[in-house]
Order: C-alpha cells, then sequence, then structure tokens
C-alpha cells in the first residue's frame, strides 16, 4: 500500500505541472493561429509566408515538446503501476500456493487470494486514472486562474462621470 501511495504522491504534482504548462502552450498555439487568420490581409500585403510559418511552428514545436513531457510522467507513472502489480501478483501467488504446499493454506484460500490480488491490481490502475484526470484538470484550471485573476491595470480618470446605459444597440453611420 505504501508503494501504490508513493507513486501517488509523486506523480500528481508532476501531472499538474505539466498540464498547466501544457495548456499554457496550447493557448498560445490557439492564439498564434487566431492571430494569423484575422491579420490574414495585412500578412498576405506586408509579410513573408515564411515568417508566419516560423512563427506558428515555434509554437507548435514548444507544444509538442511540453506534451511529450507530460506524456514521460504518465508512462513513469504506468509502469511503476505496472511493475508493483507485477511484483504484487507473483508474490501473493507464490505465498498461496506455497502456503498451500505446505498445507497451511486450504485450496479455498488459495481461490481466493490471487483474485484479490488481481482485484487490487484492476482498482489500483481505475484510481491512479481518476486521480491523474482530476490532477490533470487541475493543472489546465490553475493556469486558467492565472490567466485570468490579473490585477486591473487601466483604471477611469478619478473625475469620471459614471457610465450610464439605458439600452443597447448598434448604429451604422
Amino acid at each position: 500500500m505504501v508503494f501504490y501511495c508513493l507513486i501517488f504522491w509523486s506523480a500528481m504534482p508532476r501531472i499538474t505541472q505539466r498540464s498547466s504548462q501544457l495548456s499554457e502552450r496550447w493557448s498560445q498555439v490557439s492564439g498564434r493561429m487566431v492571430d494569423s487568420y484575422t491579420n490574414i490581409l495585412t500578412l498576405k500585403t506586408f509579410s513573408t509566408g515564411e515568417h508566419e510559418d516560423k512563427y506558428v511552428s515555434a509554437a507548435v514545436v514548444e507544444h509538442a515538446n511540453t506534451f511529450y513531457q507530460l506524456m514521460r510522467v504518465f508512462t513513469l507513472m504506468w509502469s511503476a503501476l505496472f511493475i508493483l502489480n507485477a511484483a504484487l501478483l507473483i508474490a501473493v501467488s507464490w505465498l498461496a500456493l506455497a502456503g498451500w504446499n505446505a498445507g497451511a493454506m486450504t485450496t479455498a484460500a488459495v481461490a481466493t487470494a490471487i483474485p484479490f490480488a488481481l482485484q487490487i491490481a484492476n482498482i489500483s490502475g481505475r484510481i491512479l486514472d481518476v486521480g491523474a484526470s482530476v490532477f490533470r484538470q487541475i493543472g489546465v484550471a490553475s493556469n486558467s486562474m492565472t490567466t485570468i485573476a490579473r490585477p486591473i491595470v487601466m483604471q477611469d480618470q478619478p473625475d469620471a462621470p459614471a457610465l450610464v446605459v439605458t439600452a443597447g444597440g448598434i448604429e451604422f453611420d
């Protein structure tokens, strides 16, 4: 149980951090692509295609590298869990069969021990999967909070009158 907690404890903060970084990189990719499409007339007139391609592709490469870092954490986490679950199954099977051969365990106890170890392996994977999903979303949310929760830098003049809006509308001149 200690080793399962150790895997969870070591992987989840890294998943949160990498997910936050990945969210930031995705924002950069989206922003650069939207910027290119929004200003397409200006770019076609005054810019070179190569410059704009490098600008967007650099963001895509950074996003891919950050994604690889997150996937490395997942690979290490799942590999450690696989090794731990394999060790659990081997140990329980060996102990159950050794106990059965020594006459210390009944057939029913052996038949119960191995499926119980399999169930622990399955549940540990589900818990790790749910935990990873939660901590991944926490990383995305923390990135969003730092983006949204910024101090107001543009203030009204001290003698500015209050804005009174009585109705909405659009007028074309």
